[in-house]
């Protein structure tokens, strides 16, 4: 199967962690394990993949190098459907434009590969609906031809990298629902697709294009740290008294077990106290009685 191209088993019940015999598929363009049960860590040896390492050629203009493909029997036509933004999307064009990643709706964990960033030809990379933490990777912008960016529903954190603006092709991108903070990232083709929806879910996220001071937005965070530091001082306030309680009820008790006198006197005042309460509760319920 060393010549396989497109491997698509989305929306079955696979378990386990994704093999890696897969790094042997040299020749594949098209990888779909969506809507699995997978877990473990996305492979560091995507970079294998050589036929998405390469910046596809462009032969929808240039007739004389198509022709010659063609005429080696290197050059097909297809039509597959490739998930995008929860859309499934038919896409008819030569096999050469087409390459896509979708491990969608699986339970991965860990961090994005830096490798995956050297997957230079890749067009559509689906990441969306799994456990991933860690950072979108800073040098996301080698990735020059990538039109489809989908890494919601993780557990993303730190910044979103200034080098995803440098994504001249980028059509679509879906950020939300992590935990990204700071500004979001300008740039003509970022503010040409910008879809506030797409950034939802990450509190901490601030800019312009969100009406949200990124000033306020630290403002914020901090105040919820200065929060975080009087919720652990109230704590600590109650964890002394609960000891000094403790401490002082010993040292009374112990002192009525040793000193006789005391003793007496307080179990006097103690029961005079509660001959006390009995005589208003006998007054009080009589004098309901005789008013009714």
């Amino acid at each position: 199967m060393s010549m396989l191209t497109v491997l698509r088993l989305r929306s079955n019940l696979f378990i386990g962690n994704i093999p890696m015999q897969l790094a042997n598929l040299t020749k594949l363009q098209v990888l779909d394990l969506g809507d699995n049960n997978l877990s473990g860590l996305i492979p560091d040896y995507l970079d294998n993949m050589a036929a998405m390492t390469l910046p596809n050629l462009d032969l929808e203009n240039n007739s004389t190098l198509s022709s010659l493909l063609n005429s080696f029997g290197v050059l097909y036509y297809v039509s597959i459907s490739v998930s995008t933004k929860d859309l499934e999307r038919e896409y008819s064009t030569t096999l050469a434009l087409l390459t896509s990643i979708d491990l969608s709706r699986n339970n991965l964990t860990g961090e994005i590969p830096q490798s995956i960033t050297t997957l230079l030809g890749l067009r559509n990379l689906n990441l969306s609906y799994n456990h991933l933490n860690g950072t979108i990777p800073t040098k996301i912008d080698s990735m020059q031809l990538l039109q489809s960016l989908d890494l919601r529903r993780n557990e993303l954190s730190g910044l979103i990298p200034q080098s995803l603006a440098n994504l001249n092709f980028l059509e679509t991108l879906n950020l939300s629902y992590n935990n990204l903070s700071g500004g979001i990232p300008t740039g003509d083709q970022l503010q040409t697709i910008f879809n506030p929806y797409e950034y939802i879910g990450n509190a901490y996220l601030c800019g312009s294009s969100l009406n949200k001071s990124c000033n306020a937005g630290e403002t914020s965070h901090n105040d919820i740290v200065k929060n975080n530091d009087n919720d652990l001082d109230e704590i600590l306030l109650c964890l002394i008294m609960v000891i000094g309680f403790g401490f002082g009820f010993w040292v009374f008790f112990g002192v009525l077990v040793f000193k006789r006198n005391w003793r007496y006197y307080f179990l006097q005042m103690v029961d005079n106290m509660f001959d006390r309460i009995y005589v208003f509760v006998i007054l009080y319920f009589a004098r309901l009685r005789r008013d009714a």
